[in-house]
């Protein structure tokens, strides 16, 4: 299966999850992408997402976009039958995250230390 694909799948299993139909979830990404609220151009929005979301065609990167948005929503982060994860989405160096796991590591391991009067 195409990464486009996946990712489509993805965004509809999600919007499903939360209970969103294709309208409100294209305006939820419309409102946190554009800093405008002209009715016609939510429309058109709205059609266009339609589009993105069944043609093969539909680059990943803006797909990851809305992905990504979605994830940032309440409603989504409520719902705990995914897992919400910059490094799922592919965001993240594997050496950059063990940088910072390590330092995460690092960090609590002082504060307990210092909680502890040692």
């Amino acid at each position: 299966m195409s990464e486009t694909r996946e990712l489509q799948e993805k965004i509809t299993r999600i919007r499903c999850e939360v209970g969103w139909s294709l309208a409100e979830l294209a305006r939820v990404i419309y409102y946190e992408k554009y800093d405008d609220d002209d009715i016609d151009a939510v429309m058109k929005f709205e059609q266009a997402f339609k589009k993105q979301l069944k043609r093969p065609t539909t680059k990943p990167d803006v797909l990851h976009g809305y992905l990504t948005l979605m994830l940032m929503q309440r409603e989504v982060q409520k719902n705990n039958s995914h897992q919400v994860s910059p490094l799922t989405l592919g965001f993240i160096d594997n050496e950059v995250l063990q940088l910072v796991q390590e330092s995460g590591r690092r960090q609590l391991r002082l504060i307990r230390e210092d909680a502890n009067g040692s």
